[in-house]
Formats: structure tokens, sequence, C-alpha cells
């Protein structure tokens, strides 16, 4: 089920999408039924798209949406945390907008759970688990939160298209980047080629040429 939440009937509404990849556009599907605020929501684990137009005061209904894949809340200002989130282990696309949110914690507790659901699928499911539990985009503006958004990377979960106010994550940034990030030497990379690799604990690593490459750049070493 594909809902659109508004105070008006917009069967024409045009969605604004923050992406820059043109898949991730191209993946959102359009909300179907139009619900007015405050209206009951049947059956909300069919809930599979969730577009909210409209200001809310309570945000909670959207945690027993478990198969929840696309969450837009074009207008949140009364949005202050994501404890929501928790357990929407399905979802790919997130964008708040205009919201006060001051941290992000819930959202990257979700992201590590997904981690942990897509390392539980078999080797074989590998690509399904990354389909299922990878975020495509992430899109959060609060004028409360004043991090980068980098608590939020995570190897093959959340890793590009990670918009924190003025601040985009893209795979470019996490390549040149080593503040995003924890790195070191990948023990397979001949001299001169750049190999991504991922750390035990699931987070996104360099190889010891790109790392010293970069800090001599910034500066930071001779």
């Amino acid at each position: 089920m594909r809902v659109l939440l508004d105070t008006e009937d917009r069967r024409n509404m045009m969605y604004f999408m923050p992406w820059s990849s043109d898949g991730t556009c191209f993946n959102f599907k359009v909300p179907t039924k139009v619900i007015y605020p405050y209206s009951a929501i049947c059956e909300p684990e069919k809930v599979e798209t969730l577009v909210i137009n409209c200001e809310l005061k309570n945000y909670k209904f959207i945690s027993r949406m478990v198969n929840l894949t696309q969450l837009y809340i074009y207008k949140g200002k009364n949005v202050s945390d994501l404890e929501f989130l928790r357990n929407l282990v399905k979802l790919r696309q997130l964008c708040i907008l205009d919201s006060k949110v001051k941290s992000l914690q819930s959202l990257a507790e979700l992201i590590d759970l997904k981690y942990k659901c897509y390392k539980e699928a078999s080797e074989e499911k590998d690509f399904w688990g990354r389909i299922t539990y990878g975020f495509e985009g992430v899109c959060i503006q609060s004028d409360a939160y004043h991090g980068d958004g980098s608590e939020l990377l995570k190897a093959d979960i959340c890793s590009n298209d990670i918009i924190i106010n003025e601040n985009r994550i893209t795979f470019k940034e996490i390549m040149y980047n080593p503040r995003y990030v924890g790195f070191k030497k990948h023990p397979n990379s001949p001299a001169g080629m750049w190999r991504i690799h991922e750390n035990s604990d699931g987070s996104v690593g360099f190889t010891e040429k790109i790392v010293e490459r970069v800090l001599r750049k910034e500066g930071m070493i001779e």
C-alpha cells in the first residue's frame, strides 16, 4: 500500500526528490491512496510507501509500519526525534525536511540493526540482503542538528547519497575524506591500487596510499 497523508486530496502532487542518483528517483513509488491526518490507517504493516505532506503532532504510528521502504516527511516542524524509525529495517529511502531533529542516534541504531540483519543473511543471498536492508538515500534537514552525518556511514548499508542539511556525503566523499571513516592498510592492495575494504565493525576503510595522499593534501602530514 502506498499512502499520501495530507489535508487535501492531491492526486497530481509533485514529489520533491533530493537524490543525486536517477536510479533512486526512479525507484520511488508514487502514493495511490490519500488519507487525511489522524484518520486510522488499517493494516499498517501493509504500508510500503508513506509521504506526509502536513504537520502532525505525533509520529509514533509510523513505527508499526514494519514493511515500510520509503518515508518522506515534507513538513517536519514537529519532528524532534527519530525514535519511530528504530524497527523499520526495510526502509530504503528516508527524507525528512524542515525538522527539529536534534540527534541522529535513533537512525544510527536503525542502521546498525539493518547491518545485523544483512550479515545474518546467507552468502548466496548477499545481493538480496543489500537490496532489502541497504539505504538508497537519506536526507535529513534540521536547524537543531549541527553535525555532519558521519555517524550514519556503514559499509553495504548506508554509504551514499546521505544529505544532512547542506552536507552531502557521496561515494566520492567517502573515498577522499578520511574524517568520515576509519582507515587501515589493506594487506592485498598492490602499490598504486586504490581499494575500499570493510573493517570488522562494518565501517569503510581505505588503503594506506589513499589516506597518505589525502593527509598530505590537507597539510596534516609533511
